[in-house]
């Protein structure tokens, strides 16, 4: 009876531990031939919260990759799905198995990393049937096939073309520059705070992680934000590791309200450039969303000019 209980107990406590988050990996069928397309969905499901890392293709599938769907995402009641598609193909008869995936993911106001894991899925691979009644057609005659060389051709119209390009730039613009060469004064000194927001509509405009960029994108958005922060408050940012800045930072009264922010998005470039994991959308958008509203609110008061009578 007292095993039975602790059972029980075990049980309900993994149920506990595990039900936030669900992964589950099907196939289309369970046999292919020779060269047939595979194709693989994989569904994680959870509590809307729940921050996924998705993992990279080739961590997902050891096999020849023919296309990949982006990951939808479905929120219903509070729960939200992620699904994906991946089609490869194998062309060696046997029985393989599609293996686990894993998935990290955080939970809200917890930074201990968590791992969902699939089971593995068995498919067999056939070879093709070959009929070995059907007669064996003769092979056809070589045809001559005749091949004009354009190589002359086509020399010619490059040279013509990059005379034509040069002459265009010359006087359109070198020309031009010349005539309206006339020195202009310099203008007013941009601040600190202009000068990051601008550097990030400019990271913004780039499309990096849209892009698949992801190590690049956060790597410049972090670098921005280390600028900042220690050009603002006077920390050693650019040299330091995500833990030591924000433990920097819970020591300045100005700053420490966006600490969980700023952790957040260092978390992310964190995961992105060392563990290579994949950011979500939403996570990608959010963490520039993050650092403007982190420049916008923390931004150095402009002393007022005195008006005298």
């Amino acid at each position: 009876m007292q095993k039975l209980a602790l059972y029980i107990l075990i049980y309900f406590v993994v149920n506990t531990l595990t039900a936030q988050v669900a992964i589950n990996v099907t196939t289309d069928k369970l046999e292919y031939e020779i060269g047939d397309y595979i194709r693989v969905e994989i569904t994680a499901s959870s509590e809307e919260t729940i921050a996924y890392f998705w993992p990279a293709v080739s961590e997902i599938a050891p096999y020849e990759v023919i296309a990949v769907n982006p990951i939808d995402t479905v929120t219903i009641a509070g729960e939200t799905v992620y699904k994906q598609k991946i089609i490869f193909s194998i062309y060696e008869p046997d029985k393989y198995y599609f293996p686990q995936v894993t998935i990290p993911y955080k939970k809200p106001n917890d930074n201990t990393a968590y791992f969902a894991i699939s089971d593995s899925l068995p498919f067999i691979v056939k070879s093709i049937a070959v009929d070995t009644t059907a007669i064996i057609k003769p092979i056809k005659v070589i045809q001559d096939v005749k091949v004009v060389n354009f190589t002359p051709l086509y020399i010619f119209l490059v040279i013509n073309a990059i005379i034509a390009v040069a002459f265009i730039i010359y006087f359109f613009f070198i020309r031009k520059e010349k005539k309206s060469a006339i020195a202009k004064p310099l203008g007013p000194q941009k601040s600190l705070y202009e000068l990051t927001i601008d550097k990030l509509n400019v990271l913004n405009a780039k499309k990096l992680w849209q892009k698949d960029e992801l190590k690049l994108y956060y790597s410049e958005l972090t670098d921005i934000l280390r600028s900042y922060i220690e050009q603002r408050f006077a920390i050693n940012a650019m040299e330091s590791t995500s833990d030591e800045i924000l433990e920097q930072c819970n020591n300045i009264v100005a700053i420490k309200p966006f600490t969980d922010d700023i952790a957040f998005i260092l978390q992310l470039a964190d995961m992105a450039k060392f563990a290579k994991s994949r950011p979500l959308p939403n996570e990608n958008v959010k963490a520039m969303e993050l650092a403007s509203q982190f420049v916008e609110l923390t931004k150095p008061i402009e002393p007022t000019a005195n008006i005298t009578q």
